[in-house]
């Protein structure tokens, strides 16, 4: 069985409205395998709203890398210099929480339950906690305010 928040309630839905939006692009960035990532991805046939390049376990070892890695491909690909605090890291472990603030991104946590709680999260001090991405209209208020 594959364990990943993309498989919760709410995602395809807030998935689909945060692509909508001008405002917003997705990238990948995860502790997984770069295979392993688009694996789950297309399992749940999500990759039509990643449409940013983005950054992999497989690169380095060090998760809290990735922002940085990410942030050079998208730079690269849109044409433009962008900044740490223009990148909204949503996770849900504080592996999530730690790489956004090396980064200087903000960082949005989603308590899924499935290894950390709201509480654990909120003590790793990241910008927001959510407790799952089911209320699309909570999280774009939530990335509104970031």
């Amino acid at each position: 069985m594959v364990r990943s928040s993309i498989f919760y309630r709410g995602v395809r839905e807030t998935t689909e409205v945060i692509s909508s939006n001008p405002r917003y692009r997705s990238a990948l960035l995860t502790g997984n395998f770069e295979t392993t990532a688009w694996y789950k991805v297309n399992l749940v046939d999500l990759s039509y709203y990643v449409d940013l390049p983005g950054a992999f376990g497989d690169e380095t070892y060090d998760r809290r890398e990735l922002p940085r890695l990410a942030a050079r491909r998208i730079s690269s690909h849109l044409g433009m210099e962008l900044h740490p605090s223009q990148f909204i890291i949503i996770g849900d472990t504080p592996d999530d929480i730690a790489c956004a603030h090396n980064f200087g991104a903000r960082s949005l946590a989603v308590a899924t339950g499935h290894s950390y709680s709201a509480d654990e999260l909120l003590a790793c001090g990241p910008d927001a906690v959510l407790p799952d991405l089911s209320d699309t209209e909570q999280v774009m208020v939530t990335l509104q305010k970031l």
